[in-house]
């Protein structure tokens, strides 16, 4: 989970956060950084009360949210300790280009996350729409879920 600070890409971030929301996706973020981009977190949160959620920063709300989510939306590289979360959690992450991390090709069965080429709201938001498609195949998603899972003993995070 990122904070939402301008180093992080908030705005792209929550530009792709609010398209989800006019799909009909649940959106969850965690109160966590700059004061602006805080503000339009509330702001969608008050426009989408039933599909986007602004939770308390607090231990227990972040091992609910891993326990829970289908896909983490990272719009810059992980931190290592975020990395470590998606692998421990077995949450199938959504990136840009990442060492370690192989974008999931469903005729080859392959790979372990969702990577978009380019930081732009549209690239993020058709890899996280693909996210959702395979997320219908069952088969497909927890093998998904089983690579992002191997990740920890085989990449150096």
């Amino acid at each position: 989970m990122v904070s939402l600070t301008a180093n992080n890409k908030a705005d792209l971030f929550l530009s792709v956060a609010e398209a989800l929301c006019e799909l009909g996706h649940e959106v969850v973020v965690l109160a966590q950084g700059e004061e602006a981009a805080l503000k339009q977190a509330f702001v969608l949160a008050d426009q989408y009360p039933h599909l986007f959620r602004v939770l308390e920063d607090l231990p227990q709300n972040r091992e609910s949210l891993l326990s829970t989510v289908d896909v983490l939306v990272f719009p810059v590289e992980p931190s290592k300790d975020q990395k470590q979360e998606c692998i421990e959690s077995g949450v199938i992450p959504v990136l840009p280009k990442t060492p370690g991390f192989e974008n999931f090709e469903p005729d080859l069965e392959k790979g372990n996350s969702f990577v978009f080429q380019k930081n732009q709201i549209w690239h993020v938001l058709n890899a996280v729409i693909r996210a959702s498609e395979n997320h219908k195949f069952s088969y497909d998603w927890q093998q998904l879920k089983k690579a992002v899972q191997t990740l920890g003993s085989e990449v150096a995070v």
